[in-house]
């Protein structure tokens, strides 16, 4: 996955204004992106530690606007034609966290981004994969 990507789909990058610098290598393992001045989504940054055919592995750590430091995960699993992608992040329950599970529906307020997030995915992927066929027979011509 190339980070540089995610302002086209996700909820987290997608319309919102926020200093960005990328270090490592463009794709995959050691990537990194960090993030700063945005009143959306604060400060962090975001890097990915694993990536196989079947799971993408990355940590969040986020600075402002509190701390936290997260495994998101993305899985994918064939299912007929089509890949099933699950987004998931989980991390240590912190005083903070517990305290804010009082007050806020924590698995709503991700699961909702998750979803616009991955809905969004899906049109990119489709849209790209609509291409590669006609792309490779202009190619061939």
């Amino acid at each position: 996955p190339d980070l540089r990507r995610g302002v086209e789909w996700s909820p987290f990058e997608k319309g919102l204004t926020m200093d960005k610098s990328y270090s490592g290598p463009a794709t995959g393992t050691g990537s990194a992106m960090e993030w700063s001045n945005s009143k959306e989504v604060g400060a962090g940054t975001f890097s990915i530690v694993d990536a196989t055919p079947s799971k993408i592995t990355s940590r969040l750590v986020m600075l402002k606007p509190m701390k936290a430091n997260n495994i998101v995960e993305y899985a994918l699993a064939p299912q007929g034609d089509a890949t099933v992608m699950t987004w998931s992040m989980y991390g240590p329950a912190t005083l903070m966290t517990k305290v804010m599970g009082l007050f806020m529906n924590m698995d709503k307020m991700c699961g909702d981004q998750f979803e616009k997030g991955l809905k969004d995915l899906k049109v990119l992927a489709e849209s790209e994969a609509q291409r590669l066929p006609a792309a490779s027979r202009t190619a061939a011509a």
